[in-house]
């Protein structure tokens, strides 16, 4: 994985593909979030860490970093309940997810292999 980025309650990461023009990496976080109603679909989340891997394009415009992507092109995974925010667990479960996918292991290589699929690119 390359790029990594650390925000207030995520950690991400890329992974260069090609194949299709319109997806040129694929971003992989993981994030703390607090639980209760998805308003998108109306269910209710777990509280603690998640795992999601999405098709991004990134290009670079006069000096800038653009980023697009399109909703409902990723997926995401529950990793581990958590009743309050921890940043070291948080760099942990994200070690833990570039280790696996450094082994090819694990459920970010068995999303991966999903979004690579429907958006049909390979990993550089």
């Amino acid at each position: 994985m390359e790029s990594i980025r650390q925000m207030e309650r995520h950690i991400q990461g890329y992974v260069s593909v090609n194949g299709n023009p319109e997806c040129t990496h694929l971003k992989v976080v993981v994030s703390f979030r607090q639980g209760g109603l998805n308003m998108w679909d109306y269910k209710q989340e777990q509280k603690g860490y998640y795992l999601s891997v999405s098709p991004v394009k990134k290009e670079v415009r006069d000096g800038f970093t653009w980023e697009t992507s399109t909703i409902f092109t990723g997926y995401k995974s529950f990793i581990q309940t958590a009743n309050r925010f921890n940043k070291k667990q948080l760099v942990q479960l994200f070690e833990n997810v570039a280790n696996d996918y450094n082994k090819g292991e694990g459920a970010v290589c068995q999303i991966m292999d999903r979004v690579k699929l429907e958006q049909n690119v390979a990993i550089v």
